[in-house]
């Protein structure tokens, strides 16, 4: 009788690497966040097709590492000091 896996953790290099592009998208350009995210979908895909992962325990991994990125930006007020591409017209068309 073969043996069932159970319930699989969430993939934690897909959670870490979630994180990472959360905390670093106050600071990234609209490409260096599409570029960070692209990062993540491709670890996601590069888990679940060698089969070390499956489709849910990746999707697992994002929603963790998005929420732990999350909460890392609301402790550290990073949403707030991140500069609007208003605010850094405003800031060139002053240092003219």
């Amino acid at each position: 009788m073969p043996q069932t896996r159970g319930c699989d953790p969430p993939d934690a290099r897909l959670a870490v690497a979630a994180a990472m592009a959360t905390v670093a998208s106050p600071y990234l350009s609209t490409w260096g966040r599409v570029l960070a995210w692209l990062t993540v979908a491709l670890v996601a895909l590069s888990g679940v097709y060698i089969g070390a992962h499956l489709p849910f325990d990746s999707a697992a991994g994002v929603l963790v590492g998005w929420a732990t990125g999350s909460a890392i930006n609301l402790a550290t007020g990073a949403w707030a000091a991140a500069a609007s591409v208003e605010q850094m017209a405003e800031g060139q068309a002053e240092g003219e």
